[in-house]
């Protein structure tokens, strides 16, 4: 299966003191959001490699992406990117 069948991914990264990571999720697939917890543990390692903390990953519902889309638009932060 590909990528783009799952659906929207939405992901928020937040950088901080050069290798504090914060990681928010959402899927429109709830079989997306289950290979993600089935991978945590490996996302996890691969991100200490790769020389960053992973401090805080979550997984957002409806609502809480609602509010996400409309405070980056508020203050012009949001981007997007289509796969």
């Amino acid at each position: 299966m590909q990528l783009k069948e799952y659906g929207e991914l939405f992901l928020r990264l937040g950088l901080f003191e050069t290798n504090q990571l914060h990681i928010n999720i959402k899927t429109q697939s709830q079989k997306l959001k289950e290979k993600f917890q089935e991978n945590l543990t490996e996302l996890r390692q691969q991100l200490f490699k790769a020389g960053l903390n992973p401090r805080d990953i979550r997984f957002l519902d409806t609502q809480a992406e609602k509010n996400y889309n409309d405070d980056s638009q508020e203050i012009g932060t949001g981007f997007e990117v289509k796969a």
